[in-house]
């Protein structure tokens, strides 16, 4: 992974490699706090749900290759008895030093961009999700 972009601006680490991983067992997507926590900076406490189209789009750039997420997949919406609340779907944790920038593209990544765990050849792939 060479970059994350939101709203015009890059998160790249000066000092890091970053390093991709797809999980279909994470519903969001998570990284290292020191990294993370400069981008969820840039959004609300409270995002409000009737105007997702408020949030900027989040791209990565993967293998030459830029994938836009638009916020209606990185902010979850949970409805509960009627009542929705949205949060974002972009979390940080503390990481072991051996996986420094790694950065889990959990659900929220997967559902925008169908992808193919090629296991023979050792490869992941993504295209557009319909």
């Amino acid at each position: 992974m060479e970059d994350i972009v939101l709203n015009g601006t890059s998160f790249k680490p000066a000092n890091v490699t970053l390093k991709g991983i797809v999980d279909t067992g994470a519903s969001v997507i998570v990284g290292p706090t020191e990294l993370i926590t400069p981008i969820t900076s840039k959004f609300p406490s409270t995002i409000d749900c009737n105007n997702l189209n408020q949030y900027p789009d989040l791209t990565f750039t993967i293998g030459g290759d830029q994938y836009t997420l638009t916020p209606e997949f990185y902010i979850l919406k949970i409805t509960i008895l009627g009542q929705s609340q949205c949060t974002l779907g972009i979390k940080g944790m503390e990481f072991p030093p051996h996986l420094a920038g790694s950065i889990i593209l959990g659900d929220s990544f997967i559902k925008a961009y169908y992808t193919h765990f090629d296991i023979g050849n050792n490869k992941v792939g993504f295209a557009k999700a319909k």
